[in-house]
């Protein structure tokens, strides 16, 4: 049976550029969560920019700071780098950055989008989709930049969503249409989105197909410890986490949700904790124990609050609903001692 807690964050609620008043309420559309190794972070974005939040409740930190959209972050397996997408260049392009923040390094450059999955388990290098040579496929690029390398070419076929084994050997990734028609919970069909696992070691180019359900089975996750196979699909009203021995054996399903479906299921490097999204929430899941818990119910975002500030009562006010500073403009210039005061 799979228990339920919440963990609550706090969130404060601006309006930039007038001050006002404040409370805590909760987040709406904190988007791509992923977990870093020890599971006490978890990354997601919000507003177009990438942020962490310990997995027990706090102040989110801010990592990126850009009017493009940084989205779909992924920690590096020893939890000092952050991986991301960012339209800075019109398209996406993939980036790292410290998780201690700084200036972000751009490794892709294309004019198609490139979509960073996930990271080799050494750090070395990162994986990403791009449909850079006409199909999507599955590429390879080194953290400090260079040529991308191909790792799949299925003629007419859509490869996405990579993982790689521990020991490198091993590709997890999806084939189907499930990249940008994921949310299609009534589809069945020879377009559906199934589960691969590719043999880097082989001679030839074969992958052993994990999922043969009709509709989709999507964003899979790899947990080497208890050789288990993660992913989401939707069999019955609302699309719902599952789990399958890769050694063979039926799907289990290990949610329940009824108001919503889950998905953009992610994980921490390892495998052995679960992060995704459902009904505008970030939730985890521990396959050890079972324990579902609603991480992202509220998260407290500190900002810099000004306009309308006028008076010390402002000051305080703003400081009270959570700002964590106040920038003063025209009340300066019609009080100058109003800095002093403050």
């Amino acid at each position: 049976m799979v228990r339920i807690t919440t963990i609550v964050f706090c969130m404060a609620i601006f309006s930039i550029g007038l001050a006002t008043t404040g409370s805590a309420e909760e987040i709406r559309y904190a988007r791509y969560p992923a977990l870093s190794p020890d599971g006490a972070t978890i990354a997601f974005s919000y507003l177009g920019d990438i942020w962490t939040v310990p997995a027990t409740g706090g102040k989110a930190v801010r990592l990126t700071v850009h009017p493009a959209e940084d989205i779909r972050p992924q920690f590096s397996p020893d939890g000092s780098r952050i991986l991301f997408s960012s339209r800075r260049y019109d398209n996406y392009d993939v980036f790292i950055m410290p998780i201690s923040g700084g200036e972000p390094t751009q490794l892709t450059v294309n004019s198609a989008t490139d979509y960073g999955t996930s990271w080799f388990a050494g750090g070395d290098s990162v994986l990403f989709t791009s449909r850079r040579d006409g199909w999507r496929d599955i590429f390879k690029v080194a953290a400090d930049g260079g040529m991308p390398i191909k790792l799949t070419g299925y003629p007419h076929e859509q490869e996405y969503n990579g993982r790689m084994t521990s020991d490198g050997r091993y590709l997890l990734y999806n084939i189907g249409s499930g990249m940008s028609r994921w949310w299609r919970r009534d589809l069945r069909g020879a377009r559906n989105a199934d589960v691969f696992l590719l043999d880097r070691n082989a001679e030839t180019f074969t992958s052993r197909r994990l999922t043969e359900f009709a509709g989709h089975d999507v964003w899979p996750v790899l947990n080497e410890t208890k050789n288990e196979l993660y992913f989401i699909s939707c069999r019955g009203d609302w699309a719902q986490v599952w789990k399958k021995p890769l050694d063979g054996g039926d799907a289990v399903v290990m949610t329940a949700f009824a108001d919503d479906g889950a998905q953009w299921l992610n994980s921490n490097p390892q495998g052995t904790l679960l992060v995704f999204e459902q009904n505008f929430a970030i939730w985890t899941l521990d396959p050890e124990t079972d324990i579902l818990t609603r991480v992202a119910e509220t998260i407290f975002i500190p900002l810099t609050v000004g306009g309308g500030i006028n008076t010390l009562d402002d000051f305080d006010r703003v400081l009270k609903c959570g700002a964590d500073k106040v920038s003063v403009n025209s009340g300066a210039i019609k009080n100058p001692a109003l800095i002093g005061e403050a």
